[in-house]
């Protein structure tokens, strides 16, 4: 079992969980997903990250060109993906690191990696 933190977790455009991290088995078979506000005590094999974890693949270029609210952008670019974290069923997970997580921007130096 694999445990993935990050400031935020994208779920869908209308599930944006802060603190958010997913808990996937080692086929990468969502298991559930959480806040860590919501429970008492951070799993000691938990990976935090700074930045978003996604279930879907961002065009990053255009994302930083576009210089609006990451989130504006993020969701532009999941309506044309439709994805969405279902618990039960296998899931690839991404991660945006180097973001101005205080003004939601993009940078420059904004990366996209594939977790699973």
């Amino acid at each position: 079992m694999k445990r993935f933190a990050a400031h935020y977790l994208y779920c869908n455009p209308h599930q944006i969980i802060c603190n958010g991290f997913v808990e996937v088995d080692d086929d990468a078979v969502l298991l559930d997903i959480y806040s860590l506000n919501d429970i008492p005590q951070e799993s000691h094999s938990t990976v935090f990250y700074n930045g978003i974890l996604l279930p879907f693949r961002i065009d990053l270029k255009k994302a930083i060109a576009s210089e609006s609210n990451m989130f504006d952008v993020i969701r532009d670019q999941y309506s044309n993906e439709h994805i969405n974290l279902i618990a039960g069923e296998k899931v690839e997970i991404y991660l945006l690191e180097n973001l101005d997580l205080v003004n939601k921007l993009f940078l420059k130096e904004t990366v996209l990696s594939q977790l699973l």
